[in-house]
């Protein structure tokens, strides 16, 4: 379930930033289309003659530089604020005059492109860093914690959060001083706490803070477990 669940979420980091660079090529491509189009293309004012909002069917008219031959053309697109009389901007291509395109449309294309593009890179680049400081913080604290073992009271699924299908829990624990800490993980073997569950925990050399090792999670079946659990049972300032 462990080794599963990081699967997952490595697949969901990779495919985010997949689509994020999709979306942000898409975005340049359709920047490029109208603003650094070939010498081919020349920029003119079009007048809108008739809009049909039904078949999305814009139809302008213009005139070519240098010519006095207004020529008609039927735009695939239409928007709401459109409507006859009214000018825009387009690039026409020199050697075919029905070659046209949009500056609106390019501007929207890319903007809409863009901000989709961006939405999906920024929460990939986060848990990449999360998931790079979690691997850190845990290599330091098997090197440098003091290892013992505490006792689980609460395994709790948290259906308000997912990696792909899975859903994380919350594993909360008690130490021997009484103090209760929790992390969120993905147990592969207890959903509900039975009597004896324990867990690996390590305390960082200097602070008062603990790392929950969640892959530990197991019975108390060796003596060492039995006696940090029967020290744990003792507290009487504990009520579990």
């Amino acid at each position: 379930m462990i080794r599963k669940a990081k699967r997952t979420m490595l697949a969901v980091i990779l495919m985010e930033f997949v689509l994020s660079l999709g979306f942000i090529i898409a975005a340049i491509v359709m920047y490029n289309i109208y603003f650094n189009a070939s010498d081919d293309y020349v920029e003119t004012t079009a007048t809108i003659i008739v809009t049909d909002d039904f078949d999305d069917i814009t139809v302008i008219q213009y005139r070519p530089l240098g010519t006095d031959q207004d020529v008609v053309v039927e735009l695939h697109s239409y928007y709401s604020s459109d409507y006859e009389g009214k000018e825009i901007l387009i690039k026409y291509n020199v050697n075919d005059y029905d070659r046209v395109r949009e500056k609106r449309v390019s501007t929207l294309l890319s903007i809409i492109f863009s901000i989709i593009g961006i939405s999906l890179f920024i929460p990939a680049c986060v848990l990449t860093c999360i998931g790079i400081i979690n691997k850190r913080k845990k290599e330091f604290y098997y090197r440098n914690g003091k290892k013992q073992v505490a006792k689980v009271t609460s395994i709790k699924t948290v259906y308000s959060m997912s990696v792909g299908e899975n859903h994380p829990q919350r594993i909360e624990c008690t130490i021997k001083n009484g103090k209760t800490i929790s992390t969120f993980a993905f147990p592969n073997q207890y959903c509900n706490v039975d009597e004896g569950i324990v867990v690996d925990v390590y305390k960082h050399p200097s602070k008062d803070k603990y790392f929950i090792d969640a892959n530990s999670l197991r019975k108390a079946e060796n003596e060492e477990d039995e006696l940090e659990l029967e020290d744990i049972n003792d507290l009487s300032n504990y009520n579990f």
